[in-house]
């Protein structure tokens, strides 16, 4: 059952994005969802604090007018990651008319200690990103891992803020896709989520070292277009990994050539497109072998292989043992 948010010092953050949203957020599995349809916006926001007074947040919305809002709460010191999956926003500092336009597929990381941060919304679009706070809250003493990343940017900051707008990653996409795959529930889910987001924030920091560097391994000749077309056919090969798929068929769908395309899988997935089906559809087995009924030979036909053989070589090469063994292994176990 529901349980709307309980009000302590630790969750002020929650309380200053409800209302700017005008929404409440309900705690659901270890996370607080805040489901949306008014003037200014519709859609969802989640949360969910990782550790003390590190706090994750994901905005699917779409916004109905064009408004801004001010975040973290006051007497909060506060380093934030942000990545934009789709769609754009803008970021500025307090009443600076100074916006920084934040793209597709691209990381920024923001602090202050005077001053709010503000991020705008443009009528009539579509808006999904991620926002990881880390806060050094006054009058509280941080923890460890709070100092160590406070002390990053400590020294970057100008007039007591910083602002970094980084070059495309589509790896951090990925991850974000990773958490909205969770089917799991309770203790399971909120380690999964904390794992997850931990490994975006660590990619955050090392990307932004990267293009300090000017070494960034994530430059790619693709458009943003193209990007998100490739990241929206992986989704649907992912939920129909039995279709004959073909490079061909590939490019006459998207319109993106062959190279092109691979450039794209191996930025997004870090695999051929072959590779990346052929993957998606022995796990998609693996699910099959432990919560169906079918045989070895029935689950080849279902995920889309023509070749059991085949099929059995590419199993025991993933998990180490072949498709029957894994079979029986698994309903021994539920016998028992």
């Amino acid at each position: 059952m529901e349980a709307a948010l309980k009000l302590s010092k630790s969750k002020n953050f929650f309380k200053t994005i409800e209302k700017q949203f005008g929404g409440e957020f309900h705690q659901k599995f270890g996370e607080y969802v805040m489901n949306l349809n008014n003037l200014k916006v519709k859609g969802a926001v989640k949360a969910i604090e990782i550790r003390k007074n590190e706090f994750f947040f994901e905005f699917n919305i779409i916004s109905k007018q064009q408004f801004s809002i001010g975040f973290p709460p006051k007497n909060y010191n506060a380093v934030n990651f942000l990545y934009c999956q789709k769609g754009n926003l803008g970021q500025s500092f307090g009443d600076s008319n100074i916006i920084n336009p934040l793209n597709e597929f691209q990381t920024a990381i923001v602090a202050h200690k005077t001053e709010d941060i503000k991020l705008s919304f443009r009528a009539n679009t579509a808006t999904r990103f991620i926002l990881i706070s880390i806060c050094n809250i006054i009058d509280t003493p941080p923890s460890p891992m709070i100092a160590k990343v406070h002390s990053l940017f400590s020294e970057k900051m100008k007039n007591n803020k910083f602002a970094y707008f980084g070059s495309i990653n589509l790896k951090i996409s990925s991850q974000i896709n990773a958490l909205n795959d969770i089917t799991e529930t309770g203790i399971v889910r909120k380690l999964l989520i904390e794992g997850t987001v931990q490994l975006i924030l660590g990619m955050e920091i090392q990307h932004h070292k990267k293009d300090i560097e000017n070494k960034t391994l994530h430059a790619s000749s693709l458009t943003r277009r193209e990007l998100s077309t490739i990241q929206e056919l992986g989704e649907h090969i992912k939920n129909n990994v039995a279709e004959p798929y073909s490079i061909d068929m590939l490019m006459d769908q998207t319109g993106i050539s062959a190279a092109k395309l691979q450039e794209g899988f191996k930025l997004l997935y870090n695999r051929t497109v072959t590779d990346y089906i052929k993957n998606l559809r022995v796990e998609e087995s693996e699910r099959l072998i432990k919560n169906t009924d079918l045989n070895v030979s029935q689950i080849v036909y279902t995920i889309g292989f023509s070749s059991r053989s085949y099929f059995s070589k590419i199993f025991r090469k993933k998990y180490g043992c072949s498709p029957n063994e894994y079979l029986n292994k698994c309903r021994v176990t539920v016998a028992i």
